[in-house]
């Protein structure tokens, strides 16, 4: 049992890693992408997305991108331009909702979880 529930996560990291990223993807010209956004498109084969808000003149600006060539990951913030900004990189699915859990942690938890039930069936019901 054990070993099917490895070999499962294995393949879907595999998977994952293998078609790269999905990335939310809206500008400033779409509706609904606020800092909590509700409508956003998706692209594929992304190696990093971002989430990039720009503040001038008491506005804000919100907008997400994929990257094919990028390779660094976290967040920084500063002046540029003359407009504040926050920006991130992340290279986990969907990751620039700003909120949502990636597919990868989904998966290690149902892994940890599918062990801890095995542990205890195994430990306690079937050795009583």
């Amino acid at each position: 049992m054990f070993m099917y529930i490895f070999m499962s996560a294995l393949c879907g990291v595999i998977f994952v890693q293998a078609h790269g990223l999905t990335c939310y993807v809206c500008g400033v010209m779409d509706a609904g992408c606020e800092d909590t956004f509700t409508n956003a498109s998706q692209k594929d084969g992304c190696t990093v997305c971002s989430k990039q808000k720009y503040w001038a003149f008491g506005v804000q600006v919100v907008t997400r991108t994929c990257f094919k060539s990028l390779e660094s990951t976290g967040c920084s913030n500063g002046k540029v331009g003359g407009y504040y900004t926050d920006i991130c990189y992340c290279d986990t699915h969907l990751c620039n909702s700003g909120s949502s859990v990636s597919i990868v942690t989904k998966l290690m938890c149902l892994c940890i979880f599918s062990l801890s039930v095995y542990t205890v069936w195994d430990k306690y019901i079937l050795h009583v």
